[in-house]
């Protein structure tokens, strides 16, 4: 991207996927004008520390993200920019091939939410405990549930259900997918 080895907020450029300096040239084609433009591209740059990069760039030239619709199928998605204000452009969300939602702002992270970055920080704030592992579950799955497996188990063992919480690593966040997981760590062995 242009001038980013210039700028101290935009030294992480490395990070970025090649098709990054498409949306930069993209974004001083458009600036100033009424002209629209689309891309599909991969995921890799409305998730992790590459967001935070490209897009705070991308939104300081003004530009805006028109519409935007993730296929489920594959790690891609499609996304219109514009230089336009944001109040000038009805914003569409394509939650599926025939499902959309209007947005009043549509964010790097693809969600209909103010334009706010995720920072990457290397200790936790001040009072908690440091993270050491996410959400990557480390027995093979077993304690993973379905949700038709949460189900059957709250109707077997009704006192189970204050064990079962929901799971979200970055394919159910991505793709809305619903998972659960059985928390024991207060749960008595008797019980």
């Amino acid at each position: 991207m242009a001038n980013c080895r210039t700028n101290r907020r935009h030294e992480k450029h490395g990070k970025l996927d090649y098709v990054a300096a498409w949306y930069s040239i993209a974004a001083k084609i458009i600036r100033d004008t009424k002209i629209s433009c689309a891309f599909v591209s991969t995921n890799s740059i409305v998730q992790g520390e590459s967001v935070r990069v490209m897009w705070e760039y991308l939104f300081g030239k003004g530009v805006v993200i028109n519409f935007a619709y993730r296929i489920s199928t594959l790690p891609l998605f499609i996304v219109s920019l514009s230089a336009l204000p944001t109040s000038t452009r009805r914003k569409n969300l394509f939650l599926t091939a025939t499902k959309k939602i209007h947005a009043k702002n549509i964010n790097a992270y693809l969600l209909d939410a103010p334009n706010i970055f995720i920072e990457n920080r290397g200790n936790p704030p001040k009072g908690f405990p440091k993270m050491t592992k996410g959400s990557q579950p480390t027995d093979g799955g077993n304690l993973l549930l379905k949700p038709a497996e949460r189900d059957e188990l709250i109707a077997k063992n009704p006192l189970a259900a204050k064990y079962i919480f929901q799971f979200i690593g970055g394919d159910e966040f991505i793709n809305g997918k619903l998972r659960y997981c059985l928390w024991l760590v207060d749960c008595p062995p008797n019980a």
